[in-house]
Order: structure tokens, then sequence, then C-alpha cells
């Protein structure tokens, strides 16, 4: 195993090129500098190595206990084009995680019914987060069960792939872009927090369902069927609208078990981009619109915050 440690002011941002699910995103998010440290690491899982890049702030190791936050890639991302683009490590109050950002097989995830070589393979990528979990105690003592998953598209699938098969060690999940049938498909239930983000225009991963614009991507189930299956899983008795999503009027479930929350926030003028984005003309032209006037890293840290 190799590890290489940068200071965080030598961070790079890069765009990365067009994602199979439909990414091309920069998100300049402003944070406050904290003494963090750039990990770069490889391990062995089922006999395959994967690897992955973490952003490790000093007090880790003084904690009692610290959480995790993964960002998983979109399809055809990289992990180290993923945190250039969305940038969630330099978010306000991002220095109260691990920030991991994980990479793919061939640059995709296996979420159960979704995409790309990993799917096709049948890529254990359950156990590859559990392993994750056990190499990153080299930094600080690693919360059992208060950790946190975001994603874009095939990242956010299989975020709530994660919530689904490995609900013990996760608070909250939250992202966009991506929608999976978790009532068919969740191995292992539980109370979850869970907040989307998701372009009322986006034709890659259309909120009310139906056929992806790529068409081997397949019919796509709507926003609401995940938002109703946590809804009734987490038996929430109460809604009210917020702004989870600053600029966005979201829909809040509450008088969830163990307080617990679903949040939708339905994205207007918004396509197959993360919040926060300002897309090119030629970005626009293949996944829509882009929202350059939010912060969606922002509002993420938030929301895993409020479920420490």
């Amino acid at each position: 195993m190799v590890i290489v440690s940068t200071p965080l002011s030598r961070w790079l941002t890069r765009c990365g090129g067009l994602l199979l699910a439909g990414l091309v995103l920069m998100l300049g998010a402003a944070g406050a500098e904290a003494a963090t440290q750039k990990v770069e690491r490889k391990i062995s899982v089922g006999g395959m190595e994967r690897s992955y890049i973490a952003y490790v702030p000093d007090s880790a190791r003084s904690a009692a206990e610290v959480p995790v936050l993964f960002a998983f890639h979109p399809g055809f991302g990289s992990a180290d084009a993923f945190s250039g683009q969305i940038n969630i490590h330099r978010a306000p109050g991002a220095d109260s995680f691990i920030v991991v950002y994980p990479e793919g097989f061939r640059r995709s995830w296996n979420s159960g019914d979704c995409c790309g070589p990993a799917m096709r393979r049948g890529i254990d990528d359950i156990s590859f987060v559990k392993a994750m979990l056990e190499d990153l105690r080299r930094f600080g003592n690693i919360s059992p069960n208060r950790n946190f998953a975001t994603g874009f598209s095939n990242g956010f699938a299989f975020s709530q792939h994660l919530a689904c098969n490995l609900p013990d060690s996760f608070a909250a999940i939250a992202g966009g872009g991506g929608v999976k049938d978790t009532s068919k498909q969740c191995a292992n239930p539980k109370p979850i927090s869970v907040m989307v983000m998701h372009g009322l225009i986006d034709e890659h991963s259309p909120f009310d369902g139906g056929q992806s614009k790529i068409e081997r991507a397949g019919f796509r189930v709507s926003v609401q069927t995940v938002e109703t299956f946590w809804q009734r899983q987490n038996r929430c008795s109460g809604t009210r609208t917020t702004s989870n999503l600053d600029g966005v009027s979201c829909t809040t479930h509450t008088g969830c078990t163990g307080g617990t929350e679903v949040v939708i926030c339905p994205v207007p003028e918004m396509g197959h981009w993360w919040p926060g984005h300002e897309g090119s003309r030629a970005g626009e032209r293949a996944l829509g619109p882009s929202r350059g006037d939010l912060n969606g890293s922002a509002a993420v840290v938030r929301f895993f915050r409020s479920h420490f």
C-alpha cells in the first residue's frame, strides 16, 4: 500500500470530460482553510487493487470519534476529477469529517441495477467501502455508525445502494442526478436521512422518471419513488417546506424515526448537473441548463452536520 500526502494549499482544480451519466462540472466552493492533509491510498479488496483520495483534518487523530464523508463520482468520472469539481472538502464545516473520494472500477459503480463495467463485472463495491472504513482507522477513531455518503448520477445511485446494504455504518446520504428503485433492492433497510437535489429538466435521469437520454441507461424511476420509499421506511409523520439548498424550495418530511428526515429539492431550470456549476455552452447542450448560483456542496455538508 502506498501513501502520499501534500498540504491542502496545493490542491488542484481540474475539469473532467463528459461523464456517462452526464457530468461536466466545476464548482469553486469557497471555504475556510483548515489544517488538512491530502492523502492518496491504494488498498487490496478481493484480490483487486482499489484506490481513494482523502482529505484528513489534523484534528482527526485527537477526536474521540471522526465521521467519514464519502463522495462518489459519476459514471465516466474519477476521484481526482470529482474532488476538483465539487470541492466538498473545502465547504464550510467539512473539516469535521475525513472527506474521501473513492475511485470506481473503470470509472463506474455497481449500484445493483446500474451501471457500466462495475455492474457488468459484478464488482463488490460494498466491500470496497468496508475496506476503506477499516483502512481509514490509521488516521483516527472512525465513527462506527455516523458516516455519510454523497455522489452524483451513478455515484448517487450507489450512495442509495450503500444506505440499503451497509445501513449500520451510515447516518445520512445526499446527492442528485441518479435514482434507483430501492423498494426492490434494499437488502436491509433501516431509517436513514436522505436529501435529493435533482434538476427538474434533467433528461439523463428524468425527475418524473422515464427513458434516459442515454439509451443504454434505460428507464429511470422518478425522484418521487425514492422519496416515497424513504418517507415510509423512516415512518415520517409530518411535512414542511424548507430551504436546505439556498434559493430552492425543498419538501422536508419530519417526525421520522430516530430523528431522521427526508428532504427533496426539485431544482428549477437545471438539467443533469451538480448544483453550483456554471456550465459551458457545450456542456449545457449535452446536459441541459446549469445553476451556477447554487452551492450544492455547502448544502450537503450542512445537512450531514445536522445529523451527527
